[in-house]
């Protein structure tokens, strides 16, 4: 699943890019008409604006933050797990032991009745 995420998260990132870079590109070499002009600039500053979303995301603290995250899900996950195979493992040396003091302790009743 994080696979898939993390693909798609850098297809959309490059599409993004690389569509406000192909509208700069094209609006330098294309005559844009006077009546739309006002228009084509607004859509190049809000593809502009994604693509700055895009880059601070990716190069910014909100991609290694999120990097943060998912460790340390994953470092909770491993303690949970290792933590539930220390308290069975504790479970199973204190029957042990209730075993072996019931053993010991069993003559010495029976000796003393």
């Amino acid at each position: 699943m994080k696979d898939t995420k993390e693909r798609f998260m850098y297809i959309l990132g490059a599409f993004v890019v690389g569509m406000a870079s192909t509208v700069v590109i094209l609006t330098m070499i294309l005559n844009i008409p006077g009546q739309s002009h006002d228009v084509v600039i607004f859509a190049i500053g809000q593809l502009m604006g994604m693509a700055m979303a895009v880059v601070t995301y990716f190069y910014g603290s909100s991609k290694s933050s999120a990097d943060k995250s998912d460790t340390i899900a994953a470092t909770a996950d491993k303690l949970a797990a290792a933590k539930i195979d220390t308290d069975t493992k504790l479970a199973d040396t204190k029957a042990a032991a209730d075993v072996v003091v019931a053993d010991k302790i069993a003559p010495v009743v029976g000796a003393a009745q």
